[in-house]
């Protein structure tokens, strides 16, 4: 009986064994996977994110925007200062002029005190307007005064002449009267077209040449030409320079205050004649 029984149970467990040994592993596999729990996996640290920079363009300054030109104020100004321009470069350019006349001037005076055609001290300044006038009539002059009354003086200008003569042994000239009593008392200066100086007289018995000196302009022609040209007048002794050169110096008799004024003689009937432009005449009277 034991041994029967010994034997059941063999057999049983035998069944079981072989019940166990054939079963399916894939349901094993999944009650197992069902009955076991996930693996955790132990946390950790996450890295925080490196923050990149996104490249953007570097921005622009955006232009203040501008009022549009105005093209018609913008000429005028510059038209304007062109004029400022120009207006300064001729003050300038007068200014040296100028001052230049100025020490031409004070050196020749000088200059006729030291070769005694000057004796008297300036004194008053006395300034003529620019004259320009033509006079056709041959071996005639004609004069416009100045309404001064003057004996001792020193004379400065610049002149420039046209002639339309043709003979050169008649001379056209232009200059100036003075110590003027009448129409036939008078003495008379000119520079004639051939670029020579003369001293001449007018007396009841007509007309006198006192001294012509040497032409000191250098000119071929007689047509036309220009002069820088000094007439001192102290006391008995009249002296006459061109360019600054001595022309003449000369004694006279007639030492009487009178008026003084432009003249211009002709050389021709021709046309126009002479004419003589006078520019910047200046007139001091000398004093003792």
């Amino acid at each position: 009986m034991k041994r029967f029984c010994l034997l059941i149970f063999l057999f049983a467990a035998l069944v079981v064994f072989s019940l166990s040994c054939n079963s399916s592993p894939q349901a094993v596999s999944t009650e197992v996977a069902l009955a076991q729990p996930t693996a955790t996996l132990p946390p950790t640290s996450t890295p925080e994110p490196t923050a990149t920079p996104i490249p953007t363009s570097t921005p622009t300054e955006t232009p203040v925007p501008t009022a549009t030109p105005n093209r018609t104020t913008t000429a005028q100004a510059a038209t304007m200062e062109a004029v400022v321009v120009t207006q300064y470069a001729e003050q300038t350019a007068a200014a040296a002029v100028a001052q230049q006349t100025e020490q031409a001037e004070a050196a020749l005076w000088e200059k006729m005190v030291e070769e005694g055609s000057l004796t008297q001290t300036k004194g008053r300044l006395h300034t003529v307007d620019d004259f320009d006038e033509s006079w056709a009539q041959r071996n005639w002059y004609s004069w416009w005064s100045f309404g001064y009354d003057l004996a001792d003086f020193v004379l400065m200008t610049h002149i420039d002449w046209k002639s339309t003569q043709s003979d050169k042994t008649a001379f056209g000239g232009c200059g100036f009267v003075f110590r003027i009593k009448d129409n036939d008392n008078h003495l008379l200066v000119l520079v004639y077209v051939n670029g020579s100086a003369g001293l001449g007289q007018m007396t009841p018995y007509g007309y006198e040449t006192i001294t012509t000196g040497n032409p000191l302009l250098q000119t071929d022609s007689e047509k036309e030409g220009s002069a820088d040209f000094v007439i001192v007048a102290d006391k008995e002794i009249i002296t006459a320079y061109i360019n600054g050169e001595k022309a003449f110096r000369k004694l006279v008799a007639r030492t009487n205050s009178g008026d003084m004024g432009y003249t211009i003689l002709s050389g021709t009937n021709k046309d126009y004649g002479t004419n003589c432009k006078f520019s910047n005449t200046r007139i001091w009277e000398l004093k003792k």
